[in-house]
């Protein structure tokens, strides 16, 4: 839990439930403006995240976390606005955009878990580089209950790869 400057990290105990942990935090009124989940196990976070975010939402948090199925697909920026699903979303997006190669390529997709969330992957440039690397500028552009984020990215795929990934945002 993030509180300002200082980190207070906080364990929950596999026995507790998350809703008697959420409701700690409210009861202590520490607000954090994130809250990071770790789990050995993806459909445990998955579990965990989806339990959590109505509680997280009232204490005003807003921000989610990057899964690792998205990494190479997605920016932080991008990413940390979308749940778990979403993100998976986004990032199919980008995949069917940059399938093509050609410039103008464009993928939208609209949130299965929450209403006003949407999102589009664009090319918006290619270039072929020395020794077959083929790389392109990405702009992803999403809606979050209004509030708009734009991020371009460069993607690149090395000879032989089966799809492109970020090279720098």
């Amino acid at each position: 839990i993030e509180r300002g400057r200082e980190l207070d990290v906080r364990r929950i105990d596999k026995h507790q439930p998350i809703r008697e942990a959420s409701l700690d935090l409210r009861r202590e009124q520490l607000k954090p403006k994130q809250l990071v989940l770790l789990d050995a196990s993806e459909y445990a976070l998955y579990a965990i995240d989806e339990e959590l975010r109505p509680a997280a939402g009232r204490a005003g948090i807003r921000s989610f976390v990057p899964i690792a199925e998205v990494s190479g697909a997605l920016t932080n920026a991008i990413a940390c606005k979308l749940d778990a699903a979403e993100q998976l979303q986004a990032a199919a997006a980008t995949e069917v955009a940059t399938r093509g190669e050609a410039v103008g390529s464009t993928s939208s997709w609209t949130s299965e878990t929450r209403d006003g969330v949407s999102g589009t992957s664009t090319v918006v440039a290619r270039n072929d580089e020395t020794g077959g690397r083929r790389c392109m500028n990405v702009t992803d552009f999403v809606i979050v209950e209004g509030e708009e984020t734009r991020v371009t990215k460069r993607m690149c795929k090395e000879p032989g790869a089966k799809r492109y990934v970020i090279a720098e945002a």
